[in-house]
């Protein structure tokens, strides 16, 4: 366990000095710490990212120096622009003015507990992403040849590598191949996704029993599936919490602060899967537009947006297109006569045991499309909803078995923020309050 508290301690301290440097703002201390590890998660990867273009492995002496430059870095950019204050939080009687239910940090630590005590693992962590990450500790590296084996030894081998690169560093800082530390990654990402959505009842002032409500409800049904279905130590943990981290800036946006938070959202989910990259396009599409649209538009937020999804995704084409890694499966020509069978199979993950019936929460999208503060996290959610759909009428594979097998997962990347939103908007209506202005 001593790579992953070492690692999450500089992922947030990298978060800190680069959001000082960049857009200090106010936040609730827990929400501050969630977006913190998000930007510092973020330039982690980036660094691994550029050490596999140069061919370099991971030495923990250039480690260090890479380290020590980006914390020079974000000094001198801090003092030149006159951030020279560490980054506002707000008092703790304020920022804790609706805490979660104790029902959503029960349901983190149970998680926690049969997650690092090896009891609902992904088979996928056996099958993909442990074994790329093992191999990677093993190369100090992206294993590229293991990947690229004519053989096919490797599952999708084209997906990007921030999962096995974070789970490989972490076995190199704690010295050794580790299982227990990988699911640990899972549960931080959890409480992460309930600091988030408890920010989002901050910023819509839903307070007290509320945003416990609110809140518990979202924890308690990840907890629920992340148990049932078994997916501890998988990627989509990342692709789940980036609309959780970015829904407090889309229904109330701020500064620069909340530029670099949807940056850090996009750039998490374009280096979780495959289809993280259409995930960040569309987070990054619909806040620029919310800021064109509100006045509020500037180039150096534009920036911040948009340039820690372009660190991610740039490396990661070059380095597929290098290694030949992209698969002819990832996509076809629509074929429409798919459509009943796609239907008859989305109906039934939707009515999967796991779920409880959670995911008919999607019927309310065109709802919160109706309501200003939930318009812009409906409209991520329908693209990419309709990416997916796009995905299962076009790829060249057998589509009843490609729903079943892929879709609860999918879910998962939108149900938790769906059901935060939609509480927030029955909160809302019932209070007959008028919604905050973009």
């Amino acid at each position: 366990m001593t790579g992953v508290l070492l690692l999450a301690v500089l992922t947030v301290l990298l978060g800190r000095w680069a959001g000082e440097g960049l857009a200090a703002g106010q936040g609730a201390a827990g929400d501050r710490w969630a977006v913190e590890g998000a930007v510092g998660l973020v330039q982690v990867h980036v660094i691994l990212l550029l050490f596999d273009l140069a061919g370099w492995r991971w030495h923990p002496m250039a480690l260090t120096l890479v380290f020590f430059l980006l914390v020079g870095l974000w000094t001198l950019i801090r003092q030149r622009s006159g951030n020279g204050r560490p980054v506002g939080r707000l008092p703790a009687t304020e920022a804790a003015f609706h805490p979660p239910a104790l029902a959503a940090w029960g349901a983190v630590a149970l998680y926690g507990f049969l997650a690092v005590a090896g009891r609902i693992d992904l088979p996928d962590f056996v099958y993909h992403w442990g074994i790329k990450a093992h191999r990677a500790y093993l190369a100090q590296g992206t294993d590229f040849a293991y990947l690229a084996d004519p053989l096919d030894l490797a599952a999708h081998p084209d997906y990007p590598n921030l999962v096995p690169n974070l789970y490989g560093l972490t076995y190199t800082l704690g010295g050794g191949f580790d299982v227990a530390a990988s699911m640990l990654w899972s549960v931080l990402l959890f409480a992460a996704m309930v600091l988030s959505a408890q920010e989002a009842c901050r910023r819509l002032a839903i307070r007290g029993f509320g945003g416990q409500v609110t809140v518990g409800l979202m924890a308690v049904a990840v907890a629920m599936f992340g148990i049932g279905y078994r997916i501890a130590g998988g990627a989509d943990w990342f692709m789940a919490l980036a609309p959780l981290l970015a829904l407090p800036a889309l229904l109330v946006p701020r500064g620069l602060e909340d530029d670099l938070r949807l940056g850090a959202a996009a750039a998490l989910a374009a280096g979780a899967k495959i289809e993280g990259p259409a995930l960040a396009a569309v987070l990054a599409l619909v806040w620029l537009i919310r800021r064109w649209r509100s006045g509020t538009w500037r180039w150096g937020g534009a920036i911040l947006t948009l340039a820690p999804a372009a660190l991610v995704v740039v490396p990661w084409l070059a380095l597929n297109l290098r290694h030949d890694l992209f698969q002819t499966t990832n996509t076809g020509w629509p074929d429409l006569s798919r459509g009943r069978e796609i239907a008859l199979a989305l109906v039934e993950i939707l009515n999967l045991p796991e779920w409880h019936f959670l995911p008919w929460v999607l019927l309310l999208l065109p709802v919160l499309l109706g309501w200003r503060s939930t318009r812009a996290i409906a409209w991520v959610c329908t693209g990419q909803l309709a990416f997916y759909l796009f995905v299962y009428f076009t790829a060249p594979v057998d589509v009843g078995f490609y729903v079943r097998s892929s879709f609860p997962r999918l879910l998962f990347h939108l149900v938790p923020v769906l059901l935060v939103a939609s509480a927030l908007w029955l909160q809302r209506a019932d209070t007959r309050q008028k919604p905050l202005p973009s």
